[in-house]
This record gives structure tokens, sequence and C-alpha cells, in this order.
């Protein structure tokens, strides 16, 4: 209802209804707050809307506090599988760093592998030279005894040697 005058003398106060109705009460009927009875009923849905919230926000939390157990079995699965990958790349590092140290010293080793074989050519080259030269030295010393051998078979035969008569002369 809507207060439209109050007359203080009378004790009267002119109000409108809702529906349109208009007319004169009591002034001491009025007050400035719903009665008792709409405050209840009032009060009473509100008690029943937050009941209703309470249900709800309490499944919430409900499903929120599984979810959050997941959550934390997959952070605890997580974290144990982080902490493997890195230990494994961690191995892997070693492995990448090693791997570089054997590739290096492999090209080095190769480098000597090519030294050595064209070092072992000129040897084998040079051995080669010498068995000649020692095949060609020791034909040239047997034809060299031959005609040693055919020079004193034909000067021996014609020096005479003389027999001594005695041991003092000569």
């Amino acid at each position: 209802m809507t207060l439209l005058k109050e007359d203080k003398e009378s004790g009267y106060s002119h109000v409108r209804l809702e529906s349109g109705l208009e007319g004169w009460v009591l002034s001491r009927y009025l007050v400035n707050q719903p009665i008792a009875k709409s405050r209840l009923a009032a009060a009473n849905a509100k008690v029943k809307a937050l009941r209703s919230k309470v249900s709800e926000l309490n499944e919430k939390l409900n499903k929120t506090s599984k979810s959050k157990s997941g959550f934390e079995k997959d952070t605890n699965r997580l974290s144990k599988d982080n902490a493997k990958l890195k230990k494994e790349l961690t191995h892997i590092k070693e492995i990448a760093s090693n791997q570089i140290a054997i590739n290096q010293e492999n090209k080095k080793l190769q480098e000597q592998v090519l030294t050595l074989k064209r070092n072992m050519q000129t040897v084998q080259q040079e051995n080669m030279g010498l068995q000649d030269r020692s095949a060609r030295d020791w034909f040239l010393i047997g034809a060299g005894v031959c005609i040693v051998g055919i020079i004193l078979g034909l000067v021996l035969p014609n020096l005479r040697f003389r027999r001594k008569q005695s041991w003092n002369s000569l």
C-alpha cells in the first residue's frame, strides 16, 4: 500500500492499495516494514533457497574434491614421469657429448690411418727397390766370383812354384 497523506491531528492516514482502492486508516496500524507474517514467509522462502544453494554447493564441492584428488594423482604421476625424463635427458646429453668427442677422435684416427697407409705404401716400394738391388748385388757378386774363378783357373796352372831346397833358402 502507498501512503498518500497523513493527518496527525485526527490520527488517520489516507492510503491507496495496489488494486487502486483508496481509503482512510488509523495511523497507528501503519508500519514502515511489512508485517511479521509476510516477513516470515519471505524469510522462509529465502532459507529454502539458501538451503537448496548450500546443497548444490556441497555437491559441487564433492565433485571438485574428487576432481582435485584425481588431479593430485595425475600431478604426482606427471612429477615422477618428469623426474624420470630429466634423468633420461641428462643421460642422453652425456652420451651426446661423448659421441661428439668420439666422432672427433674417429676423424683423427681416420686421418692417421690414411697417413699410415701412405707411409706403408712408400715403405713397400722402398722395400721392393731394396730387394731388387739386393738381388742385383748378389748377381754381380756371383758374376765377380765366376770371373775371378775363371782368371785363377787360367793363371794358376801357368804359375810354377819352385820347391824349396832347404829351409834357409827361398
